[in-house]
């Protein structure tokens, strides 16, 4: 109920608040403290990986994980588990997010506007409607420069996926000034969207790139 006063989740916590990551990453620390002692184990968000010299190790690795989810009332979404053969280093990491780029309240664009664009495709279903790799999407727009492709990506995407707005604003804060930006702000703002934090971030637009009266129709929050 802490995000929206008007919906409610039937199960889980809403994505996107920072104290529904601060909930979740409090009920994984015995998780991951187990799993970290016996296994070669890493988690980035739901993000899991576990390396072993045998399948037979994987396997049994994650039915222990499987079993401490579900000792917490979590259940393990099997749809996306799969146990690969690697065979070097750089297959390993391939599709792993740079985190030694990435630093709090800071950008570090070290992507080109080619790379990042299609870096962007990679991470959506094909028709573009649907963020089918979390890390590569966030990665992208926190490394991005400017791109008009993927400002109309974020206007398309933002509010079926409210989830991601850090990586949203963190990308598009380097726009001083976008009627795309400002027109998106004003309709999520008018329609009275249901997350408040997405609301709290469209203020922060509308205040730096709106006129006095098209605040003036919106309202005060």
């Amino acid at each position: 109920m802490w995000s929206s006063k008007t919906y409610r989740h039937n199960h889980g916590i809403p994505q996107g608040p920072h104290a529904s990551g601060v909930l979740a990453e409090s009920v994984m620390l015995s998780i991951d403290e187990v799993m970290s002692s016996k296994y070669k184990y890493a988690r980035y968000v739901d993000d899991i990986k576990i390396l072993a010299s045998s399948q037979m190790e994987v396997q049994r690795a994650v039915a222990e994980l499987d079993i401490l989810c579900k000792e917490k009332g979590l259940i393990p979404n099997k749809g996306k588990l799969g146990i690969k053969k690697v065979e070097s280093e750089d297959e390993l990491t391939s599709h792993m997010p740079d985190l030694l780029g990435y630093h709090e309240g800071g950008r570090s664009k070290s992507l080109s506007q080619g790379d990042a664009e299609e870096l962007l495709v990679e991470s959506l279903s094909n028709a573009g409607t649907e963020i089918v790799d979390k890390s590569k999407f966030r990665y992208t727009l926190f490394r991005a420069p400017r791109s008009r492709k993927i400002l109309y990506t974020i206007a398309r995407l933002w509010k079926s996926f409210p989830e991601h707005t850090d990586a949203y604003v963190s990308y598009l804060e380097t726009y001083p000034d976008s009627q795309l930006i400002k027109n998106l702000a004003i309709e999520i703002l008018t329609e009275n969207y249901p997350y408040a934090f997405v609301q709290g971030e469209c203020w922060k637009f509308v205040a730096k790139m709106a006129t006095v009266n098209e605040k003036t129709v919106i309202g005060t929050p």
